[in-house]
């Protein structure tokens, strides 16, 4: 046995005590700013980027794809002073709107607590039970916002990158993104594991979804959990399109 093998059991049996354990730095999930940088070491460089649900702004997006043309979309206004310190410097064009499967008028649940987790769904009955004996079911207030889909503002130049951050409403916004989706190459968004809203779909509908759009999941970039230990929350997947060479780490 190796000295390097010596020191990774005693460490090992060290880190078991408090219920931790030694990984790979490399395996997934490395985070969203790595699932940045393995896109451009495959050779890809978005020409421009949709950053939907923008919140208080998508640092590691713009730091990996700074030439990049940023058109981004955020359904709450109160966000604009720290998204326009956010995207200082960029090419950038923000529209403070939510996108859905077509043009309306809806009304957004507001987190006081923390507004970058409102949703324009309602949260499953389920959870929302959970959520009340945890002590963890958000306060809310509504707010009426106005929806207009992704193609409205298109087309954009490619190749494109969509991201995702919408609390559930992922496939409302896919649904007003038909044309644009032609263009883009990559999707980075958030999924929901735990059912949280009633417009959410499940895990498997929403990759289903995704292959029927012609897109494949390469990356688990982050794993969120309901508390140390509890069921998975929430994930955030790369897709590439079917016939990429990044499907395959190759560039």
């Amino acid at each position: 046995m190796t000295i390097k093998s010596l020191a990774r059991d005693a460490l090992e049996g060290l880190l078991q005590r408090f219920e931790y354990r030694l990984t790979d730095v490399k395996a997934d999930p490395t985070g969203l700013a790595d699932a940045c940088a393995r896109l451009k070491a495959g050779g890809f460089m978005p020409r421009t980027v949709l950053d939907v649900g923008v919140g208080r702004g998508t640092p590691w997006l713009y730091e990996a794809f700074p030439s990049a043309r940023f058109e981004l979309f955020e359904a709450l206004d109160s966000f604009r002073p720290l998204i326009e310190e956010a995207t200082r410097g960029l090419d950038v064009a923000t529209h403070y709107c939510a996108l859905g499967a077509q043009r309306s008028t809806m009304s957004i649940q507001v987190d006081v607590q923390r507004p970058t987790s409102s949703t324009m769904a309602r949260y499953d009955h389920t959870y929302a039970q959970a959520a009340v004996g945890n002590g963890t079911l958000p306060t809310t207030i509504d707010k009426q916002v106005a929806v207009r889909t992704l193609d409205e503002f298109g087309p954009f130049a490619g190749p494109t990158l969509l991201k995702m951050d919408v609390e559930g409403y992922e496939a409302q916004v896919l649904k007003g993104a038909a044309q644009t989706l032609r263009t883009v190459d990559v999707i980075i968004s958030e999924v929901s594991v735990a059912r949280r809203t009633e417009a959410e779909l499940s895990l498997g509908a929403f990759l289903s979804l995704l292959e029927s759009l012609g897109f494949a999941a390469v990356n688990i970039a982050e794993i969120v959990s309901m508390g140390r230990g509890g069921p998975i929350a929430y994930m955030d997947l790369v897709f590439v399109r079917n016939d990429s060479s990044m499907r395959y780490g190759k560039g």
